[in-house]
């Protein structure tokens, strides 16, 4: 009855609204046309009845708002994402009409903003003989199958049923309770969760991601819907966006992404790179002054950073030191108030932005602000150093075979892979903390090194080295988690006698992973 009445609400809405001007176009295009005509008399309450059902539930089912967005479930228009200046002066035009199958289509509406031509895609759905606005991501994944968790909804393209193995999931569901713990929420917000789902797209590929976006990404939370939209899972970055939202429930839809992707990257990580592996190379790029704060403190500073892959990490370190000072509570103050109208924020002199942090610490000055800064990371995350080249001194032997030996001390784990006259260890891994509830898993990470070369083992962990870098692998969250880089990485002495390799791994990695000879496997590639 009620999916009735708002059928019947939407042709009064058309009969009212559709002009000479659109009776050339198809139903619809009348039906978009119409939408933005309620938008312009700020007939909200009845333009978001041109919305799928299924859309609006999903965008108001956190509780999450957007301030001076009128219809979250389209803030990713230019309609919404302008509103503010004025869509009353907006030209609006649908440019052209793409029939996709199944009784859906897109549309692509043009206007001129600020003397700009701007283009962007309407999906809609047809239903009962009426076309309703829709998302993407609900025509790409019609076919696809839906598994259902304790927090998850998870819709997968049929290439990655494989991956979703149980142990993936167990980890994906832990992965949200300790984010929910480290950020702070209360524990209500598990129950609602589990309550509501988070709805979770899972791609067979980037290209499948950018088909649903429209942007080359490994993944992304839409913020109309708060759908994560991967090709991966789970993608912790996004879900730290989704749950940063859910905390502060009304807030602006732009943040400096100093702050915004320095805060998800501290908790979150990025690119299937641990945020403590992160935070190591922020370290680094800081200390070798390859990325300067006071050029990624704006938009278009942050940005320049090679697309800001090196931006990232340091972002992380300094929203770690601002939350060290701080306090979550007083972070977030100040994470509001760095967050605001796209064309505001986009004005922000990097002068401007330093002194709101100088006087949210509070300092007398920029420089103070900096020499603490300095200081607080030698003291604070220094000591968080993950991964080092060269061997502890001193250290009781673990595992002692002819092709490598493990030793230990009291803060670190030494790997030395030998290099002799029988031996030609040039690279390979040595696979830690075999698993039988894993050997039947598909890994992700593991086909992405060894290709269909090798089977599974039936490892979680893995050391993988060459003559040049070495890394610490999880084959069940697909994530690195400590990476050495000649060149890169800090210290000397990767490279000891004969050629052979000298790593050592921060202690705190094998809690709970027994090493001795009948727990390993050393492969030699």
């Amino acid at each position: 009855m009620k999916h009735i009445k708002k059928i019947t609400t939407c042709i009064l809405i058309i009969a009212a609204t559709t002009t000479p001007v659109f009776a050339q176009f198809d139903l619809a295009a009348t039906t978009l046309s119409a939408y933005i005509d309620l938008l312009k008399t700020h007939n909200f309450g009845t333009a978001i009845q041109v919305w799928d059902e299924v859309n609006v539930e999903r965008s108001e089912r956190f509780g999450i708002e957007f301030d001076n967005i009128p219809i979250k479930v389209d803030c990713a228009s230019p309609l919404m994402r302008n509103y503010e200046i004025g869509i009353e002066s907006m030209t609006q035009v649908a440019k052209s009409q793409f029939n996709l199958e199944d009784g859906y289509m897109y549309l692509v509406y043009s206007t001129i903003l600020n003397n700009e031509l701007i283009e962007y895609k309407y999906y809609l759905t047809k239903r009962d003989g009426y076309y309703w606005l829709t998302l993407p991501q609900d025509y790409f994944s019609r076919y696809w199958e839906i598994k259902e968790t304790k927090y998850f909804r998870i819709h997968f393209d049929p290439t990655v049923e494989k991956y979703l193995h149980d142990n993936v999931i167990a980890g994906a569901e832990q992965t949200v309770e300790l984010l929910v713990k480290e950020l702070e929420l209360p524990e209500e917000i598990l129950q609602t969760i589990a309550e509501k789902k988070i709805e979770y797209y899972y791609c067979g590929s980037d290209s499948v991601v950018k088909e649903i976006t429209s942007h080359q990404i490994r993944g992304t939370l839409d913020l109309a819907s708060n759908d994560i939209i991967s090709a991966s899972f789970p993608h912790k970055h996004e879900l730290v966006h989704l749950l940063t939202n859910i905390k502060l429930k009304k807030l602006p839809l732009y943040t400096l992404p100093l702050m915004r992707e320095g805060f998800a990257t501290a908790f979150g990580g990025r690119w299937g790179k641990d945020c403590r592996a992160l935070v190591d190379l922020g370290l680094f790029l800081y200390r070798e002054k390859l990325v300067e704060l006071d050029s990624i403190m704006t938009i278009r500073g942050f940005m320049s950073y090679t697309g800001a892959d090196m931006a990232y990490p340091v972002a992380a370190l300094w929203n770690l030191y601002l939350i060290e000072k701080l306090g979550l509570e007083d972070y977030f103050s100040l994470y509001r108030q760095l967050s605001g109208q796209f064309s505001r924020l986009n004005r922000l002199h990097h002068l401007s932005i330093k002194q709101i942090y100088v006087d949210a610490l509070p300092f007398d000055n920029w420089g103070d602000l900096i020499a603490d800064f300095d200081e607080t990371v030698d003291e604070k995350f220094n000591g968080s150093t993950l991964i080092r080249p060269g061997l502890v001194q001193n250290g009781s032997t673990l595992i002692s075979e002819d092709e490598y030996s493990v030793t230990k001390d009291k803060d670190w784990v030494s790997f030395h892979f030998l290099k002799t006259e029988d031996s030609t260890l040039d690279e390979g891994t040595l696979f830690l903390g075999p698993d039988e509830k894993i050997k039947d898993m598909n890994s992700v990470l593991f086909e992405e090194h060894f290709k269909d070369l090798k089977t599974f083992p039936g490892y979680r962990y893995a050391v993988r080295f060459d003559r040049n870098e070495a890394g610490l692998y999880d084959y069940v969250t697909n994530r690195l988690l400590a990476k050495y880089i000649i060149g890169i990485s800090a210290g000397e002495g990767y490279h000891g006698e004969n050629g052979s390799v000298l790593l050592s791994l921060n202690k705190s990695f094998f809690d709970e992973i027994k090493l001795d000879s009948k727990e390993v496997l050393l492969w030699n590639e």
